[in-house]
């Protein structure tokens, strides 16, 4: 087994996290987390509609708390770990890098950079053929994750052996 190693990935709304992170998962035999399948198995049935920006971080700060038990566990047992959690705001990344580097867990992070006009057509396909897992999102909330999103900076990437994917 290769030294284990954590996948930070990274990007907006449609940006291709879930598939991008599948194919990590098969070439490095890692294990996978995704923010969307906890959320849609634990929470969204209860979602008030619409979702209310408290309630979602609320659920997602809870399932983050799990995935990063889960993630030790995982790598102190060898494995690799995929973490597809978005990674939308820059305290988010920030919280995980610190604790990675506590329990001195070599990582890296990986941003999906594609354009948004791009995004919202994968979006709109994927909301046509929503899976178990797949959320519906629309424009409006679409629109929203695009204010609302953090892109990192040249230098977090730098400082975080992290990769910008176009």
């Amino acid at each position: 087994m290769n030294n284990p190693f954590v996948y930070l990935i990274c990007g907006s709304t449609g940006s291709g996290k879930t598939t991008y992170s599948k194919e990590l998962v098969q070439k490095h035999k890692a294990i996978y987390f995704s923010i969307d399948e906890y959320m849609k198995a634990l929470f969204w049935m209860d979602a008030p509609n619409p979702p209310a920006f408290e309630w979602v971080i609320d659920k997602v700060t809870r399932c983050e708390t799990l995935i990063w038990q889960q993630t030790q566990q995982a790598f102190n047992s060898g494995f690799s770990v995929v973490l597809d959690l978005g990674f939308s705001e820059t305290t988010q990344r920030n919280k995980f890098y610190n604790q990675l580097k506590s329990a001195a867990i070599s990582y890296a992070l990986h941003f999906l950079d594609i354009p948004s006009e791009v995004r919202w057509q994968r979006v709109s396909k994927r909301n046509n053929a929503l899976t178990e897992t797949s959320i519906f999102v629309s424009k409006e909330t679409f629109d929203w994750m695009e204010n609302y999103f953090q892109a990192p900076t040249d230098e977090e990437l730098k400082n975080n052996s992290g990769i910008r994917v176009s």
